[in-house]
């Protein structure tokens, strides 16, 4: 094995163990005290603990996910299941091995919810990161999107959070547990997206102008970065032009047109949001 995978799978393995306490220590410090009826298998696991407090929760956990991890070795494939298999075994004995020793808040259950949803959110997207997954609902909403394409991801995730917290508000018998569970929820989901896609986000700039070196020498000098220049035609006009195309931080979005503006006030331009920017200058796409 070469130096380059070894990285990877040490890279692998680091971000599986620190996502997976993250989880785990969110369900057992903020969730479990709380009664908060939250998503996932885990989530359902604390419901089902709620009844019967002898069935420890990662034990629960595994065992509601026996089907699923069936069902989706067979649609999902060998790679996946693998990766998430050992996330999911992860948070289920991190869960029960460390639950009883870790710090229980017993405060406000808003900020339970919000705290536990943050941390739960942090850990899953930093599994997330390494093309893994902790189980459980993912092998579900993956597999059943596979398997019916014209589904969206977030409708089958809602329709299944959905029923999730249902059921922990009708076990705990409180119309709170739901309402707290659906702030973990979006917790849960701002925080993913915020650390999946805002760390590594940024504008792209397009430019179309008649002066495409002196636009691209302009957004060089404000901001250092470089840009692509493409010979273009106005459908309309049948002019040539020039399309000047940059990806940049969001400071620097509006440095460049600035200086765009002042290198040609006739230029039209388009600035707009891109979920991931890799490379030179930006992160590291491994």
């Amino acid at each position: 094995m070469n130096k380059a995978k070894l990285r990877r799978l040490a890279a692998d393995l680091a971000c599986d163990l620190a996502g997976s306490f993250l989880y785990a220590a969110a369900i057992s410090t903020f969730i479990v005290d709380a009664e908060i009826a939250t998503c996932g298998v885990s989530g359902l696991a604390v419901s089902i603990n709620h009844l019967f407090p002898s069935l420890p929760i990662g034990v629960l956990s595994i065992l509601l996910n026996i089907p699923l991890v069936i069902f989706s070795f067979r649609v999902l494939g060998r790679d996946f299941f693998l990766k998430s298999l050992k996330s999911m075994v992860l948070v289920s004995v991190i869960i029960d091995l460390l639950g009883p020793v870790l710090p229980h808040y017993s405060g406000d259950r808003l900020v339970a919810a919000l705290f536990g949803g943050a941390l739960m959110g942090l850990g899953l997207a930093i599994v997330y990161s390494r093309g893994s997954s902790t189980g459980g609902m993912d092998f579900l909403v993956l597999s059943l999107k596979k398997l019916h394409p014209h589904i969206s991801t977030g409708t089958i995730s809602i329709v299944s959070d959905a029923v999730i917290i249902s059921l922990g508000a009708l076990v705990f018998r409180d119309v709170d547990s739901f309402l707290y569970g659906a702030v973990s929820v979006f917790a849960v989901g701002a925080v993913i997206d915020r650390v999946s896609y805002g760390l590594s986000s940024g504008k792209m700039m397009l430019v179309v102008t008649e002066h495409g070196d002196e636009v691209a020498e302009a957004i060089s000098r404000e901001t250092e970065r470089g840009s692509t220049i493409a010979d273009i035609r106005g459908a309309y006009t049948k002019r040539e032009k020039q399309l000047v195309i940059s990806a940049l931080s969001k400071s620097q979005a509006f440095k460049a047109k600035r200086a765009v503006r002042e290198a040609d006030s006739a230029s039209f331009i388009m600035i707009s949001s891109t979920d991931m920017v890799f490379g030179e200058g930006f992160q590291d796409p491994d």
